[in-house]
């Protein structure tokens, strides 16, 4: 699982980076620091949910775009605390990792008419 976050922070560093976007900007747009922001962007902190969309809102890019080239992805379930609750996505099967992404996908749509 952590060497999939860190394929796709390099992947959000890469698409900021083709957009010619610096990390000042982006840690504007996420109302943070640029240290904090640089510090995501390390690995030595992690992004959050609604972090991730603005950037993908920032970069023009559904949230799916940043998991197409990933094998395996986890979610935690919310219902329940704990880090033994988790779904390996490959085990959810396509039809619902579908229904993730298209929520996914309506929050940053949501967050674009904003």
């Amino acid at each position: 699982m952590v060497e999939d976050y860190k394929k796709l922070v390099e992947k959000i560093v890469n698409e900021r980076k083709l957009c010619n976007i610096f990390q000042n900007e982006m840690a504007a747009a996420l109302n943070i620091d640029e240290r904090t922001y640089r510090e995501k962007e390390k690995g030595n902190s992690n992004f959050s949910l609604i972090e991730f969309l603005i950037i993908c809102k920032r970069l023009n890019r559904p949230p799916a775009f940043f998991f197409e080239s990933l094998n395996l992805a986890v979610f935690n379930n919310c219902n329940y605390s704990g880090n033994n609750n988790k779904y390996d996505v490959n085990e959810m099967g396509k039809e619902t990792l579908k229904v993730i992404i298209d929520a996914l996908s309506e929050k940053l749509d949501t967050i674009k008419s904003k």
